[in-house]
């Protein structure tokens, strides 16, 4: 589970490789003949702030073309997912902390001011055994409730979907 990943200590690169094992899964289950995936989630934006704007921030898990693997600069970033084992918000993870929301802000953010030609980001923050999805666009935010991916794994799996498999435009 998501959860054993995050308390391992395994690190972001882990979660991204089971990120994408669920989408790889999930259009080999499915048979969608039209598919593919379109896009691989890394963790190798961890360790170093991206470049491209002036913050230094680093987004856990990026979302990026396959040729971007090696992600360098928020200009590539297509989405990202912020991920915490704390029990900040609740022993079940309930409730987004105010730390991770403000973080989702600054990374969409970062990730608007670099791609100009955006209108909107779209990230994922895993708290513990829940997912909140938060959309951002040039005016304000919407944060969703909390899913919890073992009661509610089908939600985790339309919005690995719609990512993963989404037109690059």
């Amino acid at each position: 589970s998501l959860e054993e990943v995050q308390k391992s200590g395994e690190g972001e690169s882990h979660i991204a490789m089971v990120l994408n094992t669920i989408g790889s899964a999930l259009v080999s289950a499915c048979k969608w003949k039209n598919y593919t995936i379109r896009c691989v989630w890394t963790g190798d934006s961890s360790t170093k702030p991206l470049k491209g704007v002036r913050f230094r921030v680093k987004p856990d898990i990026c979302l990026v073309h396959p040729e971007n693997i090696s992600i360098q600069n928020w200009a590539d970033v297509i989405s990202f997912a912020e991920v915490t084992s704390s029990k900040a918000g609740g022993d079940k993870g309930e409730e987004m902390t105010s730390t991770i929301r403000k973080t989702s802000l600054i990374k969409s953010h970062c990730t608007l001011l670099s791609q100009p030609h955006r209108r909107f980001t779209v990230s994922i923050s895993f708290i513990r055994l829940a997912l909140r999805l938060t959309l951002v666009d040039r005016c304000g935010a919407l944060h969703s409730r909390p899913y919890n991916i073992h009661s509610e794994p089908l939600t985790l799996l339309r919005i690995l979907a719609g990512l993963l498999l989404a037109a690059p435009h």
